[in-house]
């Protein structure tokens, strides 16, 4: 690429206005981008700031100049604009779990003095370093190149593979991922022979560490993920079912340091490993009619063959199951605060609710969506059997799971309904605008714990769940329940509860 006008007659992209020069590359490719920007040193300067916009035409050096307060907003909107011109959704108008938009945070933390509306001065977005990780992920599905560091980068990359491969959950279940020849220069991997002995020079494979090695980042990560996508086709086995339920019976798994409920660490932090298996469990119950063939049948087994087993066994075409506990109801509603609302006037709607004591709160401070009624769903198993399968552990600590292979064996799946108000709430000063009505965990997801029984009653049921999903989405609350007494013969049981609309 030519950086000087020596012929009078051409011209070269940088003799173009430095306006033009960006609108042209703004509506490419990230990857060519990147490319053009090593095209010479002043296109990497446009592209990465080294150089500024408004000194394109005039420096014929290519020298570094620093960047002020404009050119940094100038670079800005370079990026920003590259991003917005993907088929991604516009950052400045997302929002996270607590239904906070970009605009309201200040370093991941809610900032008490925004509006909660968009403005040039609140935004606080790295747009460079957002479009590098959707390219990179998509890198990643798309040409089959492994992360860098299989302990930090498999956990950050799987984050995005709902919105980019739906079968890249089954391969990294099998642990195997066929590399396509173009990417054997950058992967790092080991060949494959073909079954003469020869080497095979069109594709290798990068096997994944087995699951036991993977960090405990890794691991959660890859639960949570499973838990927003819903089902997969590993799902549908029975092996996989029986265990999901060896997994929620354990009574092992619910302790004080827990809150008899699917959190970790103290009960700081969400444990995703539980909730997918109860997730599963549940799920298993709701999508059973239809898919009760496929697992009665083991077509989605291990190692099935359909040339062997012939067309009774072909595999059928599986793409994606919509369901209520699936990705597409996990978007968040903002129930309480609206767009716009400041953080100052829900304290003040707070401070009122406070003043008046139990008894209904002022409409719009329930920003979780408690009020109202719910259908809560949850599984049972004979208590003798559920004693019996925590009795056989063996000498490793394994519990026996024989039971749930057993035809006999019978999970009642049944069906509640439940009027929920709120009567009392809080300011919080670390969640401006979201005042405490029940409890938020270190990572800013929202638990539910209640405690329940028969109308007039004690309450004899103690519950803890976890809203999947954005705060009021759809998808409802997915948790276990077990007695308030915590006695070691307690029963224990997962449940799912959902918002009836109205």
């Amino acid at each position: 690429m030519s950086t000087t006008n020596a012929n009078a007659g051409s011209a070269s992209l940088l003799d173009l206005p430095h306006e033009l020069v960006e609108e042209i590359l703004v509506r490419c490719d990230p990857v060519d981008v990147a490319r053009a920007s090593m095209a010479c040193r002043r296109l990497y300067g446009v592209v990465y700031g080294v150089l500024t916009l408004g000194a394109l035409s005039n420096v014929q050096d290519g020298s570094g100049i620093a960047l002020d307060g404009v050119e940094k907003k100038r670079r800005r909107v370079l990026w920003r604009e590259l991003y917005l011109n993907q088929p991604l959704d516009d950052l400045r108008k997302c929002v996270n779990w607590l239904g906070y938009t970009r605009a309201t945070l200040s370093n991941g933390t809610p900032n008490p003095g925004s509006s909660g509306e968009f403005s040039e001065e609140e935004e606080d977005i790295d747009w460079e370093k957002e479009m590098q990780s959707v390219i990179r992920a998509r890198t990643l599905l798309s040409d089959w190149v492994p992360p860098v560091d299989s302990r930090v980068d498999l956990a950050r990359n799987l984050v995005w593979v709902p919105v980019t491969l739906k079968e890249f959950l089954d391969i990294v279940e099998g642990g195997v991922v066929v590399l396509p020849s173009s990417s054997l220069e950058s992967a790092i991997s080991q060949s494959t022979t073909t079954t003469d002995g020869e080497e095979d020079t069109q594709h290798t494979q990068w096997k994944l560490p087995p699951k036991e090695q993977w960090t405990t980042e890794t691991k959660q990560l890859h639960a949570q993920l499973r838990t927003l996508y819903g089902l997969t086709r590993s799902d549908l086995t029975r092996k996989r079912r029986v265990e999901s339920r060896g997994w929620v019976y354990d009574m092992r798994k619910y302790t004080p340091g827990n809150e008899y409920g699917p959190l970790r660490d103290g009960a700081k932090y969400v444990d995703w490993e539980l909730l997918e298996r109860v997730h599963h469990v549940v799920s298993m119950h709701i999508v059973w009619e239809s898919v009760k063939g496929w697992v009665e049948s083991g077509v989605f087994d291990e190692g099935v063959n359909e040339s062997e087993e012939g067309p009774a066994m072909k595999k059928p075409g599986f793409e994606y199951m919509i369901y209520p506990l699936s990705m597409p109801f996990t978007q968040a509603v903002c129930m309480g605060n609206a767009e716009g609302s400041s953080a100052e006037g829900m304290r003040g709607k707070v401070a009122s609710a406070e003043q008046e004591g139990i008894g209904d709160v002022a409409k719009g401070v329930d920003w979780v969506g408690v009020g109202g009624t719910w259908s809560i769903f949850f599984c049972f198993c004979d208590h003798r059997e559920l004693m019996d399968f925590n009795g056989s552990v063996d000498a490793d600590g394994k519990l026996d799971t024989s039971l749930f292979e057993d035809e006999e064996f019978t999970e009642v799946f049944r069906k509640i309904e439940v009027n929920f108000k709120v009567t009392r709430v809080a300011n919080d000063p670390e969640h401006p605008g979201r005042p405490i009505i029940g409890f938020l965990t270190a990572d800013n997801h929202i638990k539910w714990q209640f405690y329940s029984g028969d109308a007039g009653e004690r309450a004899i049921w103690s519950s803890v769940g976890i809203q999947v999903g954005g705060v009021g989405s759809s998808y409802g609350v997915l948790g276990c329940w077990t007695t308030v007494f915590h006695d070691s013969d307690d029963p224990v049981g997962p449940f799912w509860m959902q918002r009836q609309t109205t």
